[in-house]
């Protein structure tokens, strides 16, 4: 598994070079540099009178329907590049866990505020779990033990909320 990975990197960089190259950018070959986080590179002075001086800036993870990537700027001129890219998320399930405490809950709670004790996860196809912060509620708060309905794609989870009824 970790071959495939060196493979697909050395790949996207030399993909990246060859871009650059044919519309007229700088002919590079990067290497790690691990002292620093930074890349070097060797170029044509095409574009450049300079070494691109290669700095980390942000590291991207993958996320529902976004890719994740690295993101690597040059100190000197500016110039960015995204590499490392990292397909995005794919959920197949959601499942919630609530968690009322001593949380009072009655009929006129706006369900929102529920939020606080409740943790969202969506199983991934690739078996990872992620807490999610982002998904929609429903429901409403009309019996003892009433049923909330949460959305996140086109996935739907329910959790039960006791109400004290006056």
């Amino acid at each position: 598994m970790q071959f495939n990975k060196v493979w697909v990197k050395v790949l996207l960089v030399l993909t990246l070079v060859a871009v650059m190259f044919s519309f007229g950018a700088c002919n590079q070959s990067k290497t790690e540099d691990t002292t620093g986080g930074k890349l070097n590179e060797t170029l044509d002075t095409t574009d450049h009178d300079h070494e691109h001086e290669w700095a980390l800036i942000e590291t991207v993870e993958p996320w529902f329907e976004r890719r994740g990537f690295t993101r690597y700027s040059c100190g000197i001129c500016g110039t960015e590049f995204d590499t490392d890219f990292v397909d995005a998320l794919e959920a197949e399930s959601i499942y919630c866990m609530f968690i009322q405490g001593d949380m009072v809950v009655k009929p006129d709670t706006d369900v929102q505020s529920l939020r606080s004790g409740l943790h969202v996860f969506a199983v991934c196809t690739n078996g990872m779990e992620v807490e999610l912060d982002s998904y929609a509620m429903d429901g409403a708060l009309e019996a003892k033990t009433s049923v909330i309905t949460v959305e996140f794609m086109d996935f739907t989870a329910t959790f039960n909320v006791t109400v004290e009824m006056e």
